[in-house]
């Protein structure tokens, strides 16, 4: 079975995701 952690990904990746996506979608 998958590992928990590629489903719960690290806040350290996840938070800049984030935050790219909120600017890429605050451009459009």
């Amino acid at each position: 079975m998958i590992s928990p952690d590629f489903n719960h990904p690290p806040p350290l990746v996840k938070i800049p995701t984030l935050k790219s996506l909120l600017l890429a979608h605050r451009r459009d």
